[in-house]
């Protein structure tokens, strides 16, 4: 029986030894974990993290921050240099984050792996990575305006119009700018180790959306053809209609075959976009509208258009003729009702400069030089329409008067022209005739009945006759 007892005691002491020691290893491991201070050997950069409180790690790493946020970042290219001052890029540490990644070590996992890390941030140590926000929008801008002396913004090719009409092509220029994503990167990585902190910017060449060999590839080399018409300056409101409408088709780009309305590029006539009372033709008559002088804009485009030999989609004469261009070579437009259209046959783009100048008004087409041609333009009146005379009565003009009421204008059928001089000859092409209407001649006649006059004898008293005629008699009994 005592044998059998100490056989027992030899098996079961080591075990219940284990259990104790494990026991006993588990509550010291456990005790250590909630002992509520960092461990030793847990650092942020230099900042020894160990053996604090979780609000003293707090005030360290506020601390932390301070510093580096007053510590310059020196940025570098080739011989320049500049300091990045990180307030201004809302640089910011994380720190509640930061304290809590150190108050974990050696905490986590089973308590033999948390025993292990102990021992490891005793021997080794274990720093804890900065946890760096920040305003990605700012440092862009910031470190933009560092630069601006070196930088710049790539710029389009374009062109522009001498006084002689030549073309001159100005050049584009590739932009230069900081590669601020390479920057940003560079920041957060530099951020982590200790100060001085240097970052060698890059920069890149930024092409322009529009290069100088695209404009030469656009063709417009020459003037193709202008007309002139003059308009009378002491027209005030007129004269700023015209100017108005030339503006709209001022510096107009137009693509190979395009077509292009006059109503569409002008747009409406009306007070909103800035037009003013002038005379129109409305029915025949020259009457107040608004938007008077347009009709000389769309008349002078379209002498310009048949002397730059362009296409002519849509045209429409005046009910009436005007004086600013030769009969049958007017354009009316009227928005949204009458339209000038034309299209843009060559293969190159054309550019159009439009300008009312004290009495003139210029439009120019300007093109590519193997499209440009000697060209005339011919018009004349094919027949004369007389206008009739109409006779109306008037009851309020006394009979036998006739007075003119409305003048009458004569009316014309003409023709057009446009004679194109080519390597293989001339080439005629007949434009669309115009017919403008007559305007009868109206004349009111007189059937008011007039009476009779008085006529006294001869030998009577004639002041004493209108005398007694007029004579008022005051009544006996008021």
């Amino acid at each position: 029986m005592a044998r059998r007892k100490f056989l027992y005691m030899v098996l079961i002491m080591p075990a219940v030894l284990s259990v104790l020691c494990f026991a006993g290893f588990w509550g010291l491991v456990t005790i250590e974990a909630k002992a509520g201070t960092v461990f030793e050997g847990v650092y942020v950069q230099d900042v020894n993290l160990g053996g604090l409180t979780l609000p003293q790690c707090l005030e360290k790493l506020k601390t932390l921050e301070t510093e580096l946020q007053e510590t310059p970042v020196i940025l570098r290219y080739q011989d320049y240099t500049w300091s990045l001052d990180l307030r201004k890029v809302g640089f910011e540490l994380n720190i509640s984050a930061m304290a809590d990644k150190a108050f974990s070590k050696g905490r986590e996992g089973f308590f033999i792996a948390q025993w292990l890390k102990r021992r490891e941030l005793r021997k080794k140590g274990s720093r804890i990575p900065l946890m760096v926000s920040i305003d990605r929008t700012s440092l862009e801008k910031e470190i933009l305006r560092l630069t601006k002396d070196i930088t710049r913004e790539p710029k389009n090719a374009g062109f522009t119009i001498s006084n002689d009409d030549r073309v001159v092509i100005i050049p584009s220029e590739d932009g230069f700018k900081p590669e601020l994503q390479n920057a940003y990167n560079r920041l957060l990585d530099v951020i982590q180790q200790k100060p001085p902190y240097t970052i060698n910017l890059h920069f890149k060449r930024i092409p322009p959306r529009h290069s100088t060999q695209d404009v030469k590839n656009m063709g417009i080399n020459c003037l193709l053809g202008e007309y002139v018409t003059t308009f009378d300056p002491t027209e005030v409101d007129r004269s700023y209609n015209i100017s108005v409408a030339a503006s709209a088709l001022n510096n107009l780009l137009i693509l190979p075959g395009e077509v292009v309305s006059f109503n569409e590029t002008v747009g409406p006539r009306s007070q909103d976009a800035g037009y003013r009372k002038a005379k129109v033709i409305i029915q025949n008559t020259f009457q107040e509208g608004i938007g008077g002088g347009v009709c000389q804009v769309s008349s002078t485009l379209y002498n310009a258009l048949l002397l730059s030999n362009l296409e002519i989609v849509e045209r429409k004469n005046h009910s009436l003729p005007v004086g600013y261009v030769p009969i049958g070579r007017d354009a009316t437009v009227v928005y949204n009702y009458v339209d000038l259209k034309f299209r843009n046959n060559t293969s190159s783009y054309l550019y159009i400069k439009a300008a009312a100048e004290e009495s003139q008004l210029v439009i120019k087409i300007f093109g590519n030089l193997k499209f440009k041609k000697p060209v005339e333009i011919h018009s004349w009146v094919t027949e004369v329409l007389e206008p009739e005379i109409i006779y109306e009565e008037d009851p309020d003009l006394e009979k036998g008067k006739q007075v003119i009421k409305q003048k009458g204008v004569r009316g014309y059928r003409a023709q057009a022209e446009r004679w194109v001089y080519t390597k293989d000859g001339l080439k005629k092409e007949k434009l669309d005739s115009s017919y403008y209407h007559p305007v009868d001649e109206i004349i009111a006649v007189g059937t008011k009945e007039v009476p009779p006059a008085i006529v006294p004898p001869d030998n009577e008293d004639t002041t004493k006759a209108v005398t007694d005629k007029f004579q008022f008699v005051f009544p006996e009994n008021p």
